[in-house]
């Protein structure tokens, strides 16, 4: 510390910088590097191939351990002074770095975007310049092969977004309580636990759907994945249905009342429409294809449509059989239960019943 800032009498190499270990959060960090070790990969002798010039060092994944703050939901630590999942923080004498979809509270994983030097240079005068390039500079002569600059950080719409997220969990105590409890308890992802926390009426809407569905990740996947794309302007508050109505639509594609399929348009009248999922099912017809005979004789009648394809099949194609179920899954508007087609078609392509 005495030689911090000053002129010693004698060389630093570096400044250490460090964690407590008392509080310190372990974490994974994954440095990212050109993909190839050239500008240009393809510039390679006629018996050579352009992965040999991978990059072997293309990623180098370390372990360590960063700050508690950096970690939301941490015991003693504000919500409000975690970075928010979508935020890019820079980590001293290393680079920009932005959390992974792989990142949980318990180990955070951090990917590098940016270093903070190039090392290009040091690379060119250690092995020589690439063809194309000046020794002295280590760099492409025309701007067409040049290697990419490292690309400047910006607060986007998304950071602001996710920021007031954050904001939401350290003003309602009770949803950063659910932000943790969703990820350790009920063992949803971060990011579903961030979306799912974005406010109040948000959580209940969840807390609504997952009870009904008797499932938490089930509802937080129907929720995050179908039903945020549909969301008018006013979020879950101004959907004429509440969360126990899509996690009764949860619940019967689970219990086989429904195919995913179908379920998705179910949803997206529930949304413009409200309604009920059963009495929606019903009316339109929707419930699963359980008669066998109805079955199989949609199955014979897709195969009568494709001779040609049933003939290529048993030649050895069996790809087709992609081909066939989608056609069966049109001919029965979904409502057939995918498993059972399969077995059916290749019963009777392999002509064990007629």
């Amino acid at each position: 510390p005495s030689t911090l800032g000053r002129s010693p009498d004698r060389k630093i190499g570096g400044t250490l910088h460090w964690v407590a270990a008392t509080g310190a959060v372990p974490a994974e960090f994954r440095l990212y590097d050109r993909l190839f070790s050239v500008p240009d990969p393809n510039d390679v002798p006629e018996d050579g191939d352009f992965t040999d010039h991978l990059n072997p060092d293309s990623l180098t994944t370390l372990n360590g351990w960063v700050e508690p703050s950096l970690v939301e939901g941490v015991p003693g630590v504000p919500v409000l002074t975690a970075p928010a999942p979508e935020s890019r923080v820079q980590f001293e004498r290393l680079g920009y770095f932005a959390r992974d979809a792989d990142s949980t509270r318990r180990k955070p994983v951090f990917n590098r975007i940016v270093p903070l030097r190039d090392t290009w240079k040091k690379r060119a005068a250690e092995g020589g310049a690439p063809k194309g390039h000046t020794a002295a500079e280590g760099r492409p002569r025309s701007d067409e092969d040049r290697a990419p600059a490292p690309v400047p950080v910006y607060q986007t719409d998304q950071d602001r977004i996710a920021g007031e997220r954050t904001a939401a969990r350290e003003v309602d105590p009770e949803l950063g309580r659910r932000f943790v409890a969703y990820q350790d308890a009920r063992g949803l992802s971060t990011k579903q636990a961030d979306l799912l926390t974005a406010d109040r009426a948000v959580s209940d809407f969840f807390e609504a759907a997952a009870a009904a569905a008797e499932s938490d990740s089930d509802a937080a996947a129907w929720i995050v994945n179908d039903l945020q794309g549909l969301l008018p302007g006013g979020g879950v508050a101004g959907l004429p249905v509440d969360g126990s109505t899509v996690g009764r639509l949860v619940r019967l594609v689970l219990d086989g009342g429904v195919s995913r399929r179908a379920a998705k348009d179910v949803l997206a009248e529930l949304v413009r429409d409200g309604g009920d999922p059963e009495a929606i099912i019903e009316r339109d017809g929707l419930a699963p294809l359980d008669d066998e005979a109805a079955l199989r004789a949609a199955v014979q009648a897709v195969l009568a449509e494709w001779p040609d394809k049933v003939v290529a099949y048993r030649a050895g194609r069996t790809n087709l059989i992609g081909l066939f179920m989608g056609q069966v899954m049109k001919a029965t508007e979904g409502r057939a239960d995918p498993q059972a087609v399969r077995t059916l078609l290749v019963e009777l392509l392999r002509g064990e019943a007629s």
